[in-house]
């Protein structure tokens, strides 16, 4: 069994909120939601700053992806769905694993949204393997390039873009930070609760995808903990294993499910299962309209006989999808899975399956064995749990050392000039995209390379495209209010200098222990950040540039106390209303 990361306060107040001592399943759901990866327990005060609003947002944060308005062509409005995540304590303990099941987890969340992925981005942040302390540093950034390569290229994904920074902060924890972008009609968007007819006919909960192992179990409170060589062991454990092919063929197989419902009009609810699992998934899919769920764990296909009730219930196994769908139609989606696309001969026990249905009565209720393992009041678990982070007084500006030209012979110039140059944040990160298929779908305008931004153009027979810039930068060891500004200006002067218009950002912030005052006002001094310059550089007038999709990661420091440098990651997304019009940085002509 998994050792859980639930405080003692943590149990005293699971023990006052039902009134009772936790089942072992209970105790491991609650060790899932309340970890600071799924709670936000920490963030959420303060991420209500940001600006969310916007007159063509069509779906805000608090979904498995946000949605913007694009435009409207041949009568259909056009959004663009955007997921943005982190998968920094995976990749360093796993960098291939890690990275490539960063990349899986934030496409599930744009396909739940009934959006066709067009493309991921990466922002990659990897210690300084010239120093002293760098280790394992260049295998590590390698294998994580190479998980996201294995990954998004079998998937038939392009990757439009990013960014690779080093500093020595990150020798002990590398970023990597994903975000993925969809193109969906607006009046086909799915959502990630079970809808409205749940409460007049029958609703039934298939989870379909690979077959549940123990890969990944422990998964949220490992990336909600501080990281510990001692604990290498059990940290492989909670990282999971993924499978693109497979993957590839649920893609295909969702459209096709998605064909029907579109066709037929049937109302469904649609997650992802990433952190925590099918505990996470079904009660966030039933609570989201105000119900409650009945699960049976022997209906779940498991790849191995006699797993734990815990681990059935709470693994993130990869490739994985939660539906709850009318019961009419059921045996219809379990046929297309099963049968049409034969998901059970492409990975042992693989396949669709119905778990449990949908109930007024909210409550969460689990059954295996013939036992009854957990018994919750669903708002329970799934309930806005705080933590109480004490913030620093406010710190003077660091100052850096600064070398003026005027004082350095031109021999000390020349030498200061040539080690600049050479520093590995200074090179081409060409040896890093030219590992990814950024062409695979036939849409790409402006290539990694060729500007500041990328522009694909993902309506067939439309002249509107798409430009994203991912950015962030390594002021936060100087300022981290600085960083989080810069970190938008920057994307937004990307996306503005191929001719797009800015219309919506996404954030993945990523700090040390939150537990620490120092760093918890860095955070706070980030988002004001953030917040700042997406008020400031609205391109509607008296409208921010709304953020509609974000992550936070906490955590990111070992043992020894090596922090990571305050690093908030931005992506800008704009609009090309003529892809015919972009710019790059070539010289077409001479004057």
């Amino acid at each position: 069994m998994c050792i859980v990361a639930l405080s003692t306060q943590d149990i005293q107040n699971i023990k006052q909120l039902i009134g009772r001592d936790p089942t072992v399943v209970e105790t491991h759901i609650f060790d899932t939601m309340w970890s600071e990866h799924c709670s936000y327990k920490s963030s959420k005060p303060l991420l209500k700053q940001f600006p969310i609003e916007g007159r063509d947002v069509a779906l805000g944060i608090g979904e498995d992806a946000g949605l913007i308005r694009l435009t409207t062509h041949d009568d259909k409005i056009y959004c663009i769905a955007v997921s943005h995540e982190s998968h920094n304590h995976p990749s360093q303990i796993l960098p291939i694993e890690g990275a490539a099941t960063g990349v899986g987890g934030c496409v599930r969340d744009v396909y739940c949204m009934g959006a066709d992925v067009i493309g991921v981005l990466n922002s990659l942040h990897f210690g300084d393997p010239n120093h002293t302390t760098g280790g394992m540093v260049s295998e590590i950034a390698e294998k994580v390039v190479l998980g996201i390569a294995d990954y998004g290229n079998p998937l038939g994904v392009p990757m439009l873009g990013g960014e690779t920074l080093y500093h020595v902060s990150y020798n002990d924890n590398c970023l990597v930070n994903v975000a993925a972008l969809g193109i969906i009609e607006e009046d086909k968007i799915i959502h990630s609760y079970a809808p409205e007819n749940a409460r007049t006919e029958p609703y039934d909960v298939i989870i379909f995808g690979k077959s549940t192992d123990a890969t990944g179990f422990g998964g949220a409170s490992f990336s909600s903990a501080t990281l510990d060589q001692a604990d290498d062991q059990r940290n492989v454990g909670a990282v999971q294993v993924h499978d693109p092919f497979l993957k590839r063929v649920l893609v295909e197989a969702t459209k096709a499910l998605l064909e029907i419902v579109y066709e037929r009009n049937i109302p469904i609810g649609f997650k992802d299962l990433g952190a925590g699992g099918i505990s996470c998934a079904t009660s966030e899919i039933a609570v989201g309209s105000g119900f409650g769920v009945t699960l049976n764990l022997d209906d779940v296909n498991v790849a191995i006989p006699d797993l734990q009730s815990e681990v059935i219930a709470c693994s993130e196994t990869q490739e994985r999808y939660c539906l709850a769908v009318p019961r009419y139609f059921t045996t219809e989606v379990l046929t297309l899975f099963n049968e049409t696309f034969e998901l059970p001969k492409l990975y042992p026990n693989a396949g669709a399956a119905c778990v449990g249905e949908i109930t007024i009565e909210q409550r969460y209720v689990i059954t295996h064995k013939n036992e009854v393992v957990c018994d919750l009041p669903i708002k329970a678990i799934t309930t806005e749990v705080t933590a109480d982070r004490k913030m620093g007084d406010c710190q003077a500006v660091k100052t850096v050392d600064r070398v003026y030209h005027d004082q350095l012979s031109k021999d000390e110039l020349k030498t200061y000039c040539i080690r600049t140059l050479k520093a590995l944040n200074n090179r081409s990160k060409r040896y890093v995209y030219t590992h990814f298929d950024n062409a695979v779908r036939g849409d790409t305008i402006i290539y990694p390379g060729e500007a500041d931004a990328v522009v694909v153009a993902p309506i067939e027979s439309s002249t509107v495209g798409v430009g994203v810039s991912m950015d962030s930068n390594l002021y936060g060891e100087i300022d981290p209010y600085v960083a989080g500004c810069y970190a938008v200006s920057e994307s937004v002067r990307n996306v503005v200098s191929v001719g797009a218009k800015p219309i919506a950002l996404t954030d993945c912030l990523n700090y040390g222990n939150p537990e620490k005052p120092a760093v918890f006002y860095d955070f706070d001094q980030g988002i004001k950040g953030i917040s700042d310059a997406a008020n400031a550089l609205g391109f509607i007038e008296k409208e921010p540039i709304p953020i509609i999709s974000g992550n936070v990661s906490f955590y990111n420091e070992s043992k020894s106390g090596n922090a990571v440098t305050p690093s908030p990651v931005v992506m800008c997304v704009g609009k090309v209303e003529n892809y015919f019009h972009t710019v790059t940085m070539q010289v077409k002509e001479t004057h």
